[in-house]
């Protein structure tokens, strides 16, 4: 109760509004943060495509009310992304001081991990890639945007997929986690 008490004085504007206000807004604005709770989010399974400041891969995060993942830019400070699993935790929200022109406003920081559910290995999830995402070769191995460890179910697959990716039009591959090797897709279709 002291603590809520607390919070609703700082929110009414108490100490906000003291002499001292110039020099204390920063620490009124991280109390706020504070006093306006964590919030619960799901991080999904797999990275998906996404443009920033340059084409690289995002986490697909989903809020309690949200009805659809959406891309998360930024790193959550203290999480640790496991390709594979779902995982449900709590970040605190707050604000950056004078942010980048090309970044967040807000920076999430990681307060517990509520639940790890690894995804049933057969499980697909579909993915829109741009020409190029794709790199690599047979002996060393192939990768979605040089992050993405991966491998194609069979030659054919391979030959159709690549020679998208050699195109000019956006095209979208079926994938799943691979079940022999930890941080590899296996790209399964070209849809």
């Amino acid at each position: 109760m002291r603590f809520a008490f607390k919070c609703s004085f700082i929110a009414r504007g108490g100490l906000v509004r003291s002499a001292l206000a110039r020099f204390a807004a920063p620490l009124a604005l991280g109390v706020l943060a504070a006093c306006s709770g964590d919030d619960v989010v799901v991080i999904e399974h797999y990275r998906a495509p996404c443009t920033g400041v340059a084409r690289t891969l995002c986490l697909l995060v989903q809020g309690e009310q949200e009805v659809q993942p959406a891309f998360h830019y930024e790193g959550i400070e203290g999480f640790t992304f496991r390709d594979g699993v779902r995982q449900r935790i709590r970040v605190r929200k707050l604000p950056v001081q004078d942010p980048p022109q090309d970044g967040s406003s807000e920076r999430w920081v990681l307060t517990e991990v509520l639940s790890m559910d690894p995804v049933d290995p057969d499980q697909e999830f579909l993915l829109r890639l741009e020409p190029g995402d794709l790199s690599g070769e047979s002996e060393t191995g192939y990768f979605v945007l040089n992050e993405q460890a991966l491998r194609f179910k069979d030659e054919a697959t391979r030959a159709r997929i690549l020679a998208r990716n050699a195109g000019s039009t956006p095209f979208e591959i079926s994938f799943q986690h691979d079940p022999t090797q930890a941080d590899r897709w296996v790209a399964l279709t070209l849809d």
